[in-house]
């Protein structure tokens, strides 16, 4: 049996856990979910569905350490789950827009290396 990080959110809302939660912290996500590339992401689609059924939601991806370049692929969660837990209490709170999700991206860098954080508004990718 299978599912989709949505099934998720919609099972937990149905109450297939116990009561529904209060907040929906969807990835960490390998790879950044930027521009139009959102509208394939399963990590988005989850917060999205969290906050279609009244749920404040956060989505988390991770950009590979040195942008992916290497053998392999390395992530380091650390930073940007930490600072999205910190955006929880934020998006829970009344006066937060309950159409609104955090798309938190983390870069590739070590946690050592962040200095802070930017909000930005949803961006246009043009592939050619």
């Amino acid at each position: 049996m299978g599912g989709t990080p949505v099934d998720c959110v919609r099972l937990g809302a149905l109450g297939l856990i116990g009561d529904p939660p209060d907040v929906v912290v969807s990835g960490a996500n390998l790879g950044l979910n930027l521009g139009d590339d959102v509208t394939y992401s399963g990590t988005v689609a989850a917060a999205l569905e969290g906050v279609m059924l009244g749920i404040p939601a956060i989505a988390v991806s991770q950009d590979a350490l040195g942008g992916g370049s290497g053998p392999g692929p390395e992530y380091d969660f650390r930073a940007v789950t930490a600072f999205a837990a910190k955006l929880v209490p934020l998006a829970c709170e009344e006066t937060f827009p309950r159409h609104v999700i955090f798309n938190v991206n983390g870069p590739g860098v070590p946690p050592a290396d962040l200095a802070g954080a930017r909000v930005t508004r949803l961006g246009r990718r043009v592939y050619d």
